[in-house]
């Protein structure tokens, strides 16, 4: 969402598709930022101030872009140095950097392991070094959230089981979601993500929900303040068919991430998930 006061009318967005498809897939989006004149940029002839109201009274700011990127899917028996797609996709970024079409932050929307293990987590690491790079956008201004190939499923399995079968209404979520013993045995299944998530980016700016299934980030980009609302719609994944129509993105998960939100007064606001409405 953004507000109206920003943008000159509608935001315009432009994909810019990266090399490759499929795995490791990015689109480098942008937002055109237009700014209102200042009284005090205001040359104070006459000349200048009915060209001034001749031209609608804004001028056209650098773009804000932002870079998309998915599904990794990182395994100790692929390094990424080795595999065509990312590194296509480096060189890629680095090319279109040379050109001018910079990021100003990343967000990388689940599936970073194959299986939610630790080694797994370390070639993640290497990667997002390697992207920070090519890309010039540091560590801190890199947003992740988790998908379903981020869950160590050797964890937890009968726990899994059960809250599949509990969770049937609205009222049942709603009471699991309340932090406690239940919800933190689940959650056991994305540890090594989230271990990861604090190690790798230690002094990122995270508002968390009580849950612990959504954060906010606040980012300011020039004079935009955007709100960067990562929701966890994985933490009721298995994987394959049997996930379709069974994940979960519970009310309060949601409402507490906007009320998070809010507190920043952005004037733009991404919410990110990593599954998609119609399996959900």
């Amino acid at each position: 969402s953004v507000r109206p006061e920003v943008l000159e009318g509608r935001p315009q967005l432009f994909p810019r598709p990266t090399e490759g498809e499929g795995q490791g897939e990015g689109i480098l989006l942008t937002i055109v930022h237009r700014q209102r004149w200042a009284p005090q940029d205001i040359d104070k002839s006459p000349k200048t101030a009915e060209n001034h109201r001749n031209h609608g009274k804004i001028i056209v700011m650098r773009p804000i872009c932002w870079l998309h990127i998915s599904d990794i899917h990182m395994r100790v028996s692929e390094e990424w140095s080795h595999d065509v797609v990312l590194e296509a996709m480096c060189q890629n970024i680095t090319q279109q950097r040379r050109e001018g079409a910079s990021a100003d932050f990343i967000l990388a929307t689940g599936d970073l392991a194959f299986s939610g293990k630790v080694d797994e987590y370390r070639l993640v690491g290497e990667f997002f070094n390697a992207l920070s790079k090519a890309s010039g956008v540091s560590k801190e201004r890199i947003f992740c959230i988790p998908g379903n190939h981020d869950v160590d499923r050797d964890r937890q399995k009968m726990c899994f089981q059960g809250v599949r079968h509990v969770l049937l209404s609205t009222s049942h979520v709603d009471s699991f979601l309340i932090p406690g013993e239940d919800l933190e045995t689940l959650q056991q299944r994305q540890e090594t993500y989230r271990n990861f998530l604090g190690s790798y980016f230690q002094g990122q700016d995270r508002a968390w929900t009580p849950d612990g299934l959504g954060y906010v980030s606040c980012v300011v980009i020039d004079d935009v303040r955007f709100a960067i609302i990562g929701l966890n719609s994985a933490w009721l994944a298995e994987g394959g068919l049997s996930d379709h129509g069974k994940l979960l993105l519970g009310e309060r998960q949601a409402i507490d991430a906007v009320a998070l939100a809010r507190k920043l007064d952005p004037h733009v606001v991404i919410a990110m998930a990593h599954h998609p409405f119609h399996l959900l």
